[in-house]
């Protein structure tokens, strides 16, 4: 739990004592790759960034442990920072958020939810993919992967789980 915390916590540490220099672009040194997700373009971007990344989180570490969650989410955002290298820095956590997104695509597909719970989920997750792609920059590239990869990363984890709970004769 505290995990989620220190992460929001060096959001906003990041925010106040370094400029945009630890987004990425394409000219920008291999380890602004590790380092974009902590920085943030504005203070609306840095808050809104927080509220989701705490929000989605708290869902996810209800069936993941904060330990193994935020490192692979961490990891996806590394990974697909590099399809989306531009001239315009590339900075925010939407890259973590966005494979939380694809992680919880894969719940809602497979769980109990009402067809009209199914229905507002994809609704915001393609409203969200939408903005995304208009709003310019690299960013929607960095969150249709992100998204992608976090599917991909839920979806091994549950046929690895069905695959273990069933017995062979």
């Amino acid at each position: 739990m505290a995990l989620r915390y220190i992460i929001i916590l060096s959001f906003v540490t990041v925010y106040i004592l370094y400029g945009r220099e630890l987004g990425f672009t394409d000219c920008s040194p291999l380890w602004t790759h590790f380092t974009y997700s902590f920085q943030h373009a504005s203070i609306i971007h840095l808050v809104v960034n927080c509220l989701v990344f705490f929000s989605v989180s708290q869902t996810m570490i209800r069936l993941i442990k904060p330990y193994v969650l935020f490192p692979i989410i961490y990891i996806i955002a590394v990974l697909t920072s590099f399809a989306a290298m531009k001239d315009i820095p590339t900075v925010g956590a939407s890259g973590m958020i966005y494979a939380v997104f694809g992680m919880q695509t894969v719940i809602v597909v497979f769980n109990k939810a009402t067809a009209k719970q199914k229905r507002l989920f994809f609704f915001g997750i393609a409203l969200m993919l939408t903005v995304s792609f208009f709003n310019g920059g690299s960013s929607f590239i960095v969150h249709a992967a992100s998204f992608t990869y976090g599917a991909l990363f839920w979806l091994i984890k549950r046929s690895r789980e069905i695959f273990s709970q069933t017995s062979l004769p």
